[in-house]
């Protein structure tokens, strides 16, 4: 077999592997969805009062979730435009390091550590810009 093949099943068993385990710790944490609340009151954690009653002074108007909802679409759009972008550029990133005298092999070992150094500095500098 060769590399790129071996590359691409431990891929997929990393991954199935990753989506079982989670999957699993999905299925323990449900939760229940009262038809009243909206995606923006879940997670809240709000106490009744004695009365049963849930204080929704701290939750968005109508107005707020509106223009919320609005910057999503907007954040999405830019988003995936981007990613787009990105994508499209991908083919000639390929034809790139070939004129520069890579072979494939040394290509896919470049683009491998690429993402291997994201997952790393991912992992540890995103919680710290997270505080």
């Amino acid at each position: 077999m060769d590399f790129l093949f071996q590359f691409f099943i431990t891929s997929l068993i990393c991954g199935g592997l990753q989506f079982y385990i989670y999957s699993k710790k999905d299925n323990k944490n449900e939760t229940t969805i009262n038809k009243n609340e909206t995606l923006l009151d879940i997670g809240r954690n709000e106490e009744p009062n004695k009365k049963g009653e849930i204080d929704k002074s701290n939750f968005l108007t109508e107005n707020q979730e509106k223009q919320f909802k609005q910057f999503q679409n907007k954040y999405l759009l830019t988003y995936l435009l981007a990613m787009a972008s990105d994508w499209l550029q991908g083919p000639y990133v390929y034809v790139l390091y070939e004129s520069y005298g890579f072979t494939k092999q040394e290509i896919a070992i470049l683009f491998i550590f690429g993402f291997l150094s994201s997952l790393v500095f991912g992992m540890a500098v995103g919680p710290i810009i997270d505080k």
